[in-house]
């Protein structure tokens, strides 16, 4: 599975000057130049990794190389958290931020934009969609939806990625990992969990992006176990976790505390993977 950490590419005005980049909370070098042009990526230079958990060594620093008229930053994995320092608001907003993007044989999945905004509200909008959800959701919750998925994926390094068709650049739901905002029995813990339209159903696309979110789990930011759960009966989305090699305990079957007692969709199946199950497939 192809991985490309694609952070920004954005033409900026020629008094464009210095700008600190911060990955991580990790200082690098500032990266000083006047261009129309400028790119900053950064590659998985090495296997290992100084990662453990979800927390990141406080030694580790990257160096920033200009090559071919790019600034290039190759480190070891996994800093997907960048933040920008030194950059006027006007400049700021000229950024287009992205930090991870994920490609498989047929998606991607990657930062959330703008664009993403119409039709996710169209799919949290669709009864079929929402059906094993409490209530479908309006444009402005979705709007808030998508802030509270941004802010997790700067937080953590990841999140409920935006997912797109690679051929055709559609945007078809969301693909990727959470950690759940409120407490569960089984807390803390990571959640794999996917939403998708409706029109994109039955074409594989959710076990496809899942098993891409569960290898940079387990392989680039050495997460131990993940987790999946849903309501009983939502058998299309307990299939997708049985065939991505998740396993179902009946004993850790729960109600679900951000339902009220009695609600139909409050008991749920809690399916897990480990990194050792997901490392034994190969």
């Amino acid at each position: 599975m192809p991985v490309r950490w694609v952070f920004f590419q954005r033409k900026m005005s020629a008094d464009f000057a210095a700008l600190t980049v911060y990955i991580a909370g990790l200082c690098m070098k500032p990266a000083t130049r006047r261009a129309r042009t400028f790119s900053l990526r950064l590659s998985l230079a090495q296997k290992s990794s100084p990662c453990r958990g979800l927390f990141l060594s406080s030694t580790t620093r990257c160096t920033v190389l200009e090559v071919g008229g790019q600034f290039t930053c190759t480190c070891p994995p996994p800093f997907p958290v960048i933040r920008l320092s030194g950059v006027g608001d006007a400049l700021a907003d000229m950024i287009q931020l992205k930090t991870m993007v994920i490609e498989t044989d047929r998606l991607i999945l990657r930062r959330w934009q703008s664009s993403d905004l119409e039709p996710f509200a169209g799919l949290n909008a669709d009864p079929r969609v929402m059906e094993f959800f409490p209530a479908t959701l309006s444009r402005s919750q979705t709007e808030a939806m998508i802030a509270a998925v941004e802010e997790r994926i700067t937080r953590y390094g990841f999140g409920l990625w935006a997912t797109e068709l690679k051929e055709t650049k559609d945007f078809i739901g969301f693909i990727g990992l959470n950690v759940p905002s409120n407490p569960l029995p089984f807390s803390p813990c990571v959640e794999i969990g996917w939403r998708l339209a409706f029109d994109s159903w039955g074409n594989g696309y959710a076990q496809e992006g899942a098993r891409a979110a569960l290898a940079f789990g387990f392989e680039t930011i050495d997460i131990k176990e993940i987790v999946s759960f849903t309501t009983v009966g939502n058998l299309r989305s307990r299939h997708v976790m049985e065939r991505i090699g998740m396993i179902r305990d009946a004993k850790d079957d729960f109600d679900h505390p951000g339902l009220p007692e009695h609600h139909p969709l409050r008991r749920h199946v809690l399916y897990r993977k480990t990194k050792s199950a997901h490392s034994a497939r190969d």
